[in-house]
């Protein structure tokens, strides 16, 4: 495994170690007010997978208030182009991987061999940049299309049933049950629960189709239960949810199985991005009424 790509892996994994003993917030959890995506200030494109629990860790660290990033080559480019004057002397950078493509041949005869390869990425927080122009505070969150957490989940259109005990998707049945809402301690541990379950419904063979036959304590229903975990966070951070991490029970088997395969995180997170976007895109054009 490539050495950023190492030192990233572990630094998630213990992040999550940290917040089963309470010394930290978990990983999946945005620090920032707004918009939970990381975005880039020059492209206006969007952080992904596992660079988006690294952006956030940075800002928990560092007390960052902003999505906004920016690497030192595009910030310089920035400032030539619209006649400011930015410094960010004695400031550190922080590490992302990107995943650049590579062809190469075994043989004389054979086509290129097609795969991604990792590469580390430096950027910078718009805090640690003086005289980059600040936006004002955000009014509602950023949500989504301004639609209420609970609109936003009815608009999905997943079949939803009340009165269990337990929150569960059934797979066979294609339902999702929750308990009711009332028996949360806050609303938004039971719409945080809601996103959980709909990251699981969207692994569904009808929809994204992941592997979800597995039983409890097998590394397949750990690491699906990270993808539901993960979904669940970005969804939380998007509607400014107070609830956070849902499953608690579930860290030290998430902690186990991403130890066992530290590919495992970029993997989730690839996969929680999907279903956080499989998810959206069933919004598009929903009443806020």
């Amino acid at each position: 495994m490539n050495s950023t790509l190492r030192k990233i892996s572990e630094t998630i994994i213990q992040r999550l170690i940290d917040a089963q003993e309470g010394n930290l917030l978990a990983p999946f959890e945005c620090p920032w007010d707004g918009d939970p995506m990381p975005i880039n200030c020059t492209t206006d494109i969007h952080y992904q997978g596992m660079n988006i629990f690294v952006l956030w860790g940075a800002a928990m660290d560092k007390g960052y208030t902003t999505n906004k990033w920016c690497t030192p080559k595009q910030l310089t480019k920035y400032a030539r182009d619209n006649k400011l004057k930015l410094d960010w002397k004695g400031e550190k950078c922080t590490t992302g991987i990107r995943w650049l493509p590579y062809e190469h041949k075994t043989r004389k005869s054979e086509e290129p061999s097609k795969t991604l390869i990792p590469r580390p990425f430096w950027v910078l927080n718009m805090d640690q940049v003086k005289g980059f122009p600040k936006d004002p505070p955000p009014t509602d969150h950023g949500r989504i299309d301004n639609l209420p957490a609970q609109k936003f989940i009815d608009a999905v259109g997943a079949e939803i049933k009340h009165g269990e005990s337990r929150a569960y998707f059934s797979p066979s049945k294609d339902i999702i049950m929750l308990p009711e809402p009332n028996s949360f301690p806050e609303l938004g541990d039971y719409h945080a629960t809601a996103f959980h379950e709909l990251g699981h419904w969207t692994g569904h063979a009808q929809r994204l189709d992941r592997n979800q036959k597995g039983k409890m304590g097998d590394p397949d229903y750990a690491f699906e239960e990270i993808i539901a975990e993960m979904t669940s966070a970005f969804f939380a951070a998007k509607f400014n949810l107070k609830g956070r991490l849902q499953h608690t029970e579930y860290v030290g088997s998430y902690i186990k199985c991403l130890q066992q395969d530290l590919n495992l995180v970029r993997k989730a997170s690839t996969s929680a991005g999907n279903a956080y976007d499989y998810l959206t895109s069933l919004t598009k054009g929903a009443t806020t009424k």
